[in-house]
């Protein structure tokens, strides 16, 4: 929290400075977004015209194909034993095809390598007219190279049916790959990066077939892809710049910016006034506790305080109460300390009992004794109260050096003593007192040199938090105290 009032403004301008920059930058992304967008659906446009001129070019050869068959009756040939025909067929295709390298008929009955002419007959290129479970129908078209660049070429097969639809073989074109880069031309990169990949099973691995514009575009930047139907190829393009800012459509970055302003230009100074409200009242409490305290005469260490203001003032409230409780506890030491004994007296007893009371309800109990010199009376009728007065202080500092710091001793009437055990349970409190009475010496030689031996008896209880208050602990010691006593003294009762 801010140290000074007067800077709240500082920081409410601040926030709306803050806002102004994040309302910038999220309008700045949304404009380029809306950029990316469009570049995005313009490379779209450009794939898709390209994937169909692809694919209408290879349906003119399916076209003609099929022509070709019809037209030739092909399906004749494909009978065994007319090899020959099927090789003058062959010559008969040039018309349709001027431009492939090689076209051959294939019956199902007759189907082997070739890799003496050129391009070669491969497996690969018998692997596109076998059908398979995971793929019933041929492709329409395939990239083969079986050693080197001069087998490459590209194959287009064609079903061959009799009049039930039966297979009987297939119509095989080959061409030339540069057919490809033919269709790529400059304009379809525009600027851009455009390859036409084939794609080798599942595994993501691929070969360029034809490749357009600036290359150096692909670097850490995803193409947008165009699948040519039914073939294993795909177009990749790359627009001729790069996307922005963002890294793709539907971005929350922009919102996320614009959110951050709203925040800054609506809650933040609603919080920092709550801030400044809620430290206000708190250096108001702390205050408040302070002058109790000093009402009390007991002062904390330390009173914790947000704002500067308050703790110039609660520094000058400080040094004045502490003087304050300085002479009030010279007074109140002055006044509550027995003259004889120098024990608390009864007084500062029943305060001091008070206190620890209140601790019992939160689960601390302490445990309150009262012992009583048993013949007090007779030695002073028989040695005088002189004597008297020297077994009660002779007693009273045996029993207050044998407690704890944090017990409480007082002379609280004649030859009666209180003690307090602070947070100490009873059964520990009466093993304690059990030991005591055997260090206590109880014979004392006076300045007569005559020696005066007494005796003492104590009675033993503990605050319980089901105590209305503290005058229901002092009667069960009362009571236990008057029990020891009739018993013939010199002894410890308990009551719990």
């Amino acid at each position: 929290m801010t140290k000074n009032l007067s800077r709240i403004h500082t920081y409410s301008l601040f926030f709306a400075l803050l806002a102004l920059v994040f309302s910038g930058v999220g309008f700045y992304l949304l404009a380029d977004d809306v950029v990316d967008r469009y570049r995005r659906q313009s490379v779209a446009a450009i794939a898709d015209s390209t994937a169909r001129r692809i694919t209408d070019r290879i349906a003119y050869y399916h076209v003609a194909a099929v022509s070709a068959i019809e037209g030739l009756g092909l399906g004749r040939l494909m009978k065994p034993g007319r090899a020959n025909d099927r090789a003058q067929a062959v010559e008969q295709l040039t018309v349709f095809f001027p431009d492939a390298l090689k076209v051959r008929l294939l019956p199902l009955s007759e189907r082997a390598v070739d890799e003496l002419t050129v391009p070669n007959l491969g497996y690969a290129c018998l692997d596109i007219i076998q059908s398979t479970p995971d793929r019933p129908k041929s492709p329409d078209a395939e990239f083969h190279m079986l050693m080197d660049a001069l087998s490459a070429h590209i194959d287009i097969p064609q079903s061959i049916v009799d009049a039930k639809g039966e297979l009987l073989g297939h119509l095989l074109i080959s061409l030339r790959p540069d057919m490809l880069q033919e269709m790529l031309d400059p304009d379809t990169g525009q600027g851009g990066y455009t390859e036409l990949r084939q794609y080798l099973g599942d595994g993501g691995q691929f070969i360029t077939l034809a490749k357009v514009g600036d290359a150096s575009l692909t670097a850490g930047i995803e193409p947008h892809f165009t699948p040519i139907t039914n073939t294993p190829w795909k177009l990749a393009v790359w627009p001729a710049q790069g996307p922005g800012v963002l890294t793709g459509a539907d971005q929350p970055l922009p919102w996320l910016f614009l959110l951050l302003a709203l925040v800054c230009l609506v809650l933040a100074p609603v919080l920092l006034r709550a801030m400044a409200k809620s430290a206000v009242n708190h250096d108001i409490a702390a205050l408040s506790e302070m002058l109790g305290d000093i009402r009390s005469g007991v002062m904390a260490a330390d009173y914790s305080l947000k704002l500067d203001e308050f703790r110039r003032l609660a520094q000058r409230l400080r040094i004045g109460g502490e003087k304050l409780v300085a002479d009030h506890e010279a007074l109140l030491e002055h006044s509550q300390s027995d003259y004889l004994t120098g024990l608390a007296t009864k007084d500062a007893f029943n305060i001091r009992l008070d206190q620890l009371f209140d601790q019992t309800r939160m689960g601390f109990p302490s445990s309150v004794l009262l012992v009583e010199i048993d013949n007090l009376n007779e030695i002073n009728d028989e040695f005088g109260h002189e004597a008297g007065d020297i077994v009660l202080k002779h007693f009273a500092g045996a029993l207050k050096d044998s407690l704890r710091k944090s017990d409480f001793i007082s002379r609280v009437g004649g030859g009666t003593f209180g003690i307090i055990l602070s947070f100490t349970e009873l059964d520990s409190a009466r093993q304690g007192f059990e030991q005591l009475r055997e260090k206590i010496s109880t014979a004392i030689e006076l300045p007569s040199k005559t020696t005066v031996t007494f005796t003492w008896s104590g009675g033993m209880s503990s605050t319980s938090p089901s105590d209305c208050g503290t005058s229901e602990v002092m009667a069960r010691c009362q009571q236990a105290l008057d029990e020891a006593k009739h018993a013939g003294g010199d002894e410890m009762r308990v009551h719990g």
